[in-house]
């Protein structure tokens, strides 16, 4: 008989929760109740989430209107509903963030990714806006993105950085997160209050697996998909820690500052590779790592869900050898990973620019 809900076991293995869809009318009242009850800690907002509000929510086609009505830009539109939206979600979990002393209890919000030279500036804008301590900017894994990585945390600005597909690209991250830490420090700023995270995507690795395996083979293999997302993001924690032994990192922390988090992201497997909608969750239990799932998939956990202990650490071995039995059926992951990439990317620039269009031309038209 079961004694502990599954949402608080998760949390007594050190997972924290973030709800990646505030999309739907009421959402608010439904953030600020599930983070009362322990259930949310967290929340991921982008323009994913925002075109879903704009399009069902009375308030933000409302607020759309009024702000097309001064003849403001689309990305001026859509930076203010962006710094609304997170403004109100950080003061639903700041009572989080003050508990576990900036810990957790935060608001990851996108940027868009062309910015490039200047996403900082279009950060410290948006930082500006919101005003709140518990948010973190997401910035893209890429040359610009990094050096903002840097320039943001110098200015005590915490960050998401994703969506982080390979070694090369946390570790980018992550000496960008550390040089920045020192900038930080050299400057007086509370180490102990600046937060970075890096997203890892989950579920696309496995469909894209699949989708290679398919081209290779006869024969399908949809377990085998699962099985490689879960080993990559497994072999991505094992780097995570691995980072934590640096000198440069042990010296900061020594000055009180916080470890990088990691979050992993799209923990909803597709129909094809398991109809277990939270298996994933369940398969991705470590200390200290965001969960960061769908409403519907925090409510079906909540329901079912069997978080069975810590699920990553020590796995390196048995990681190795799902990628062995990936190129022995004649699948490159280093191929896997560049199509995943192209994806993301792909996907994440068209949802902005049909969030401009919408702006641009109102919902419906």
């Amino acid at each position: 008989m079961r004694t502990i809900d599954p949402l608080t076991q998760l949390g007594n293995e050190g997972v924290s929760r973030w709800l990646t869809d505030l999309g739907s009318e009421g959402s608010d009242e439904s953030l600020r109740h599930s983070v009362r009850a322990g259930e949310v800690t967290g929340a991921v907002h982008g323009p994913e989430s925002l075109l879903e509000r704009v399009t069902s929510n009375r308030r933000h086609r409302k607020q759309l209107s009024e702000l097309r009505a001064h003849e403001i830009t689309p990305a001026a539109a859509v930076t203010e509903l962006l710094a609304t939206d997170a403004r109100r979600a950080c003061s639903i979990l700041r009572p989080v963030y003050e508990q576990s002393r900036a810990r957790d209890g935060y608001v990851t919000i996108s940027v868009d990714p062309r910015w490039g030279n200047d996403m900082v500036d279009a950060a410290i804008t948006l930082w500006h806006s919101v005003d709140q301590p518990n948010l973190l900017v997401r910035l893209p894994p890429t040359e610009d993105g990094f050096g903002a990585i840097t320039e943001l945390l110098a200015r005590g600005i915490g960050v998401d950085s994703g969506p982080v597909i390979t070694l090369e690209q946390h570790d980018a991250v992550t000496d960008g997160w550390l040089a920045g830490l020192v900038r930080a420090h050299e400057a007086g700023r509370d180490l102990s209050r600046l937060l970075a995270v890096v997203s890892v995507p989950i579920e696309p690795v496995g469909s894209e697996c699949v989708r290679e395996l398919d081209a290779a083979s006869s024969t399908r293999h949809p377990r085998l998909g699962s099985e490689v997302a879960l080993a990559k993001a497994r072999l991505l924690f094992r780097n995570h820690e691995e980072r934590l032994t640096d000198r440069r990192w042990r010296e900061l922390a020594d000055l009180g500052a916080q470890p990088q988090r990691i979050r992993w992201t799209h923990l909803e497997p597709a129909t094809f590779l398991s109809e277990n909608e939270y298996r994933y969750v369940e398969e991705l239990v470590v200390w200290d790592a965001i969960a960061s799932m769908r409403r519907r998939t925090l409510r079906r956990f909540a329901e079912r869900g069997m978080p069975r202990g810590d699920a990553v650490t020590d796995t390196q071995r048995e990681a190795e050898r799902v990628f062995d039995s990936l190129e022995s059926l004649g699948v490159n992951h280093e191929a896997v990973n560049e199509a995943v990439c192209d994806r993301l990317t792909h996907d994440h620039v068209s949802t902005w620019d049909e969030l401009y269009e919408t702006a641009r031309h109102g919902v419906g038209t």
